[in-house]
């Protein structure tokens, strides 16, 4: 289920623009087009206070201001703020008292939104946070809001501290359906973002998810610390979505139908009040039609850590956006050079990025230490999960560079839950490239379970329960099918080092799985495993791997009914002759018909002869 706001919760019909505010009253406009100097600012061109281009395939640049409308340079104020008649969610008046400082950012905002040429707002590093109790609406196209660090290059930091949140429930009716709804018995859930992308303005073009978000482009939120106070609460016990449901999630960052939009160099850091992280708070999310880029432009990444849910999140219809005037724009959102870390695993939910999307590209990452998943890319339904038609398409899904490990869950999943309810509805055409996934044990290095034309190039993966397990446990046919490996390092984990289950459709080329059996059972080690499923496996074709002495294992009668296997081996003291006959205890090296095996210690070369009882009847090569 999309974890958005039900729109009974969210506003009203016919819900009011915005109000507009004539300016900044506690900032300093300049009405030329060009950006003022600041000393000691992130002025471009100059190095002083500035990031440090990263030079990441992604091309994220360092933080630029916005070269056209006004500029309103901001420091933080103390105490609350005179501007209730604008602390409002797209018209639903928000929770609590507005701060000043949200009150002189926001009007700010609304004086470049009613300019209509965009603008820039610095926020100033002083010492001092900025605080914010709700909010910040950033409904204006070509709209960049900076943080100018201080002489020693602090970045300046936004306390958010949105008012609390306590868990309840209200039975709503749906299609005259009675459902439970899990909300804040305050009615605060949406204060629960700091900055935010969500223009409900009615009769706008082009708008998405029923008429409900209207575009925006060009949105930037540049290097920020923000310190988040308050998540969402949830049910305060593992819930039954039935009588306990999990508040739909809000996000430290959100953006919806935001076309072109950034968020560069922007920190995120657990600063909770006792009891205060939540269980539905994740922590950046592009939504539905939101295009971009979020990351790090400098040698040190982005840091995400402890958001209940996802720290990056995004969601369906994401990647794909329609602008005002209806161009397309499918260039996905690009994750660069991001720590993500101590997040996710609340309520059965989040991992440490969560990929719905079209075109998500994940390159110089670092995902460690997560509550749940490391990454976890899969589609979710926007309507009846057993309705074809209801799921979202997860495709052209890139990761790149990343080293994911000491999660609590497998360190990348690709996979579906659309099986569950008989519907065949998997991502596509997902590249993994050069991933280091590893020391996620007892969970797998990489889990596909329910994907096509996928492609793993290069990585390497150890010390988790497998290093990359493909499995097709369901009845329909061909669920994970039309996987390339190649490159590949896999060693020292505790079952295989490439494990199948009823998949069809796979080649595994040029690589290398090594190390002794670690665990007890002579016939498990680290090199590949068959199993059956619904389905035996089906044209599997290992070229050029090397398997040491550790073999093919065949579990449960899941042998290769199909396939080519091209093989390098060596003698050791499990198999001291080298020969494939006398794998596992004198079972045999299992393969089809035809294929090659090299004793590489030995020097000899044996192939799986025409006729021969699979595992044994290999035979020498003249």
């Amino acid at each position: 289920m999309m974890r958005l706001l039900p729109a009974t919760l969210l506003a009203c019909a016919g819900c009011a623009q915005l109000e507009d505010a004539p300016g900044a009253a506690s900032g300093t406009e300049s009405s030329s087009s060009e950006p003022t100097d600041d000393p000691g600012g992130c002025v471009p061109g100059e190095t002083t206070g500035c990031p440090t281009d990263h030079d990441g395939p992604l091309g994220l640049e360092a933080p630029q201001r916005a070269t056209h409308g006004p500029t309103y340079t901001l420091t933080p104020l103390s105490g609350d703020g005179a501007c209730t008649s604008i602390f409002t969610f797209n018209g639903t008046p928000l929770k609590g008292t507005p701060s000043a400082d949200w009150c002189q950012i926001q009007q700010a905002v609304n004086a470049v939104r009613a300019g209509g040429v965009g603008g820039t707002i610095e926020l100033v590093s002083t010492g001092q946070a900025f605080r914010l109790t709700g909010p910040i609406m950033l409904n204006a196209d070509d709209l960049t809001v900076i943080g100018l660090p201080d002489a020693q290059g602090h970045k300046p930091e936004i306390d958010f501290d949105p008012p609390p949140c306590t868990y309840t429930t209200t039975t709503i009716s749906v299609d005259n359906t009675d459902v439970v709804v899990g909300h804040c018995a305050e009615g605060s859930e949406i204060n629960y973002s700091a900055f935010t992308v969500n223009d409900q303005t009615p009769g706008c073009a082009h708008p998405i998810i029923d008429g409900t978000y209207c575009p925006r482009e060009r949105v930037s939120l540049q290097n920020l610390k923000i310190n988040v106070r308050r998540g969402l609460a949830g049910p305060p016990t593992t819930q039954n979505q039935a009588t306990q449901p999990t508040i739909a999630s809000q996000s430290v960052i959100m953006l919806m139908n935001c076309g072109d939009c950034e968020v560069l160099d922007t920190d995120l850091a657990p600063a909770y009040v006792a009891g205060g992280r939540g269980v539905s708070q994740d922590g950046i999310t592009f939504g539905p039609g939101s295009t971009g880029r979020l990351g790090g432009t400098g040698t040190t990444p982005v840091s995400v850590v402890d958001m209940a849910k996802a720290g990056l999140y995004l969601t369906p219809l994401s990647g794909i956006h329609v602008d005002a005037g209806g161009a397309t724009d499918d260039s996905g959102v690009a994750i660069d050079n991001v720590s993500v870390s101590d997040c996710g695993g609340s309520a059965g939910w989040g991992s440490g990025i969560s990929i719905s999307g079209h075109g998500g590209a994940v390159n110089d990452c670092t995902i460690a230490d997560n509550h749940a998943n490391g990454i976890l890319v899969a589609p979710q339904p926007l309507g009846p999960p057993a309705v074809a038609s209801s799921w979202i398409a997860v495709q052209s899904t890139q990761i790149t560079d990343c080293d994911v490990h000491h999660n609590a869950g497998p360190g990348v999943v690709i996979g579906s839950a659309a099986s569950a309810y008989g519907v065949d509805f998997v991502p596509e055409d997902a590249v993994l490239t050069r991933v280091s996934a590893h020391d996620n044990s007892p969970y797998d290095g990489v889990r596909i379970e329910g994907a096509r034309h996928v492609s793993i190039d290069g990585g390497t993966f150890y010390g988790n329960n497998a290093g990359i397990t493909l499995a097709n446990q369901t009845a329909i046919v061909g669920m994970t099918s039309d996987i390339a490996i190649s490159g590949v390092t896999a060693y020292g984990n505790n079952y295989y080092g490439l494990f199948f289950i009823g998949v069809h459709d796979v080649s595994v080329d040029d690589s290398l799985l090594y190390n002794p059996q670690t665990s007890s059972s002579p016939a498990v080690g680290n090199g590949v495993g068959l199993w059956g499923s619904y389905f035996d496996n089906s044209e599997i074709a290992l070229h050029d791997l090397n398997i040491g002495e550790n073999g093919i294992t065949i579990v449960d009668g899941g042998e290769a009914v199909s396939g080519l296997y091209s093989l390098i081996g060596k003698a050791g003291p499990s198999n001291p002759s080298g020969s494939p006959n006398s794998y596992a205890g004198g079972v045999g090296l299992h393969a089809p018909q035809g294929s090659t095996y090299v004793d590489a210690t030995h020097g000899v070369t044996y192939s799986k002869s025409t006729g021969a009882a699979d595992p044994k009847g290999w035979v020498v090569t003249p």
